[in-house]
């Protein structure tokens, strides 16, 4: 506004001194009435009368200036309060922002602890089911306790009634000195027996692989007593135990006893570690009666894993770890069984759970000679394989059909199922359980 008063005042200056000019023609005028006439003979009243205009107009340009001064002088103060106030506001705001974003960084690390404590309570979760699941195949029936205790009691009553059988039969010194030698020999089974039923252990446990239990005989001179002490035929009659070696005794009742590692009432047939401390390139009888120790890597043997599956319908689990890595794969398949000797121990699996955490390793269906259900066991001096050369005599004793596919027992194990790349293995293990208990 101020610079449109400015330009307003600049033209009525210039027509004044428009105006005031002292030429006409060749003369020169001294007065301003002698311009006018010279110049505009007939305009005078109009000049004048512009003359009052522009003055008016000057002073109500002035009275404007005035004012507006005055009105710049009352607010210009208040206008350098709202900078100095919009100055502060804009530090506040700069703080508040800087604040801001320490707490998202807070936020986002905070967000960080959370994600990894969820991963830790996912895990604790699945641990927690492990143990569950622990706990529920470690239970005990009473019924199961009160079963044993009654079987031992029978027992020990039958040899009380043989004794004093065997008393009222007995005539002269020597006869009744066999009996009383007889009855010590019983006193002590007894004592044995009640040790048993006391300590609620109807098995026994062994520390060694090699080592096994023999069936106790007490003998008379005129009968032979035997106590067979009533081994479980699989891990699957001890799941109340802790997992261990224990004895067992699969097939029939006069089958040799033989240790078994236990695990939760699974009967653990193989365990091997990758660059471990046994060598799985074995030959055909040792293959048949297991090799290893039963606490680390072992191979139970064929001939016993045949008496096992022989007595009753079983699953298979399979469980590894990826090489390098720590958490255990497992693959699930509810029948398995495998023949007697004659048909060279030849392997029978199906079933694959689809809840296995791995693919069919041992059912491989896309290519041939990768089927391992079907085939005969091999070694490296017993050739039974279906490839042209010998697959066992440069890896380990298995059920190949043409070298391929997966393999547990060799150096470089690995598992390779159907639209699954090969898994290199650092730990195996293979165990059983009744599928109808």
């Amino acid at each position: 506004m101020y610079s449109t008063v400015q330009h307003i005042i600049s033209a009525a200056v210039l027509i004044l001194v428009y105006f005031e000019v002292p030429v006409c023609g060749q003369s020169t005028v001294d007065s301003n009435d002698a311009l006018g006439t010279c110049l505009f003979p007939s305009s005078q009243p109009n000049l004048d009368k512009l003359s009052d205009e522009v003055s008016i107009l000057a002073t109500k340009v002035d009275l404007v200036q005035r004012t507006i001064n005055e009105e710049i002088s009352e607010k210009l103060p208040k206008v350098c309060n709202i900078s100095d106030v919009i100055g502060g506001l804009r530090g506040t705001i700069e703080r508040q922002n800087g604040d801001l974003n320490r707490v998202n960084t807070q936020v986002t690390n905070l967000l960080g602890v959370i994600r990894g404590q969820q991963s830790v309570i996912s895990q604790q979760n699945a641990a927690l089911t492990d143990v569950t699941t622990q706990l529920g195949n470690l239970t005990i029936t009473l019924q199961e306790q009160q079963t044993i205790m009654a079987r031992e009691r029978e027992d020990v009553a039958t040899l009380h009634a043989s004794v004093e059988h065997l008393t009222n039969v007995s005539q002269g010194g020597a006869e009744k000195q066999d009996v009383r030698s007889l009855e010590e020999k019983i006193d002590n089974l007894t004592k044995l027996i009640q040790d048993l039923i006391s300590e609620r252990k109807p098995y026994t446990t062994v520390s060694s692989a090699t080592n096994e239990t023999a069936t106790p005989v007490v003998k008379t001179t005129t009968s032979t007593i035997t106590q067979h002490i009533n081994y479980p035929s699989d891990c699957g009659e001890i799941s109340g135990a802790p997992t261990g070696v224990y004895t067992i005794r699969a097939g029939t009742n006069t089958s040799k006893p033989f240790n078994v590692t236990c695990e939760l009432g699974w009967t653990v047939i193989q365990a091997h570690t990758y660059q471990g401390n046994v060598d799985f390139n074995k030959s055909w009888e040792e293959y048949k009666n297991g090799f290893g120790n039963l606490t680390s890597e072992f191979w139970l043997g064929n001939e016993k894993i045949y008496r096992l599956t022989s007595q009753s319908q079983y699953k298979l689990r399979v469980e590894f770890t990826k090489r390098g890595q720590v958490g255990w794969y497992r693959v699930l398949y509810d029948h398995f069984f495998i023949e007697d000797e004659s048909d060279n121990y030849r392997l029978n699996v199906s079933g694959y759970d689809t809840t296995s955490t791995a693919g069919n390793g041992l059912q491989y269906n896309t290519f041939p000679g990768r089927h391992h259900n079907g085939q005969q066991f091999s070694t490296y001096d017993r050739d039974n394989d279906q490839a042209p050369g010998h697959c066992a005599i440069t890896r380990a004793g298995w059920w190949y059909d043409n070298c391929v596919s997966s393999d547990l027992n060799r150096a470089n194990m690995h598992w390779h199922a159907d639209g699954h790349p090969v898994i290199l293995l650092g730990q195996t293990r293979m165990m059983l359980i009744r599928k109808y208990p």
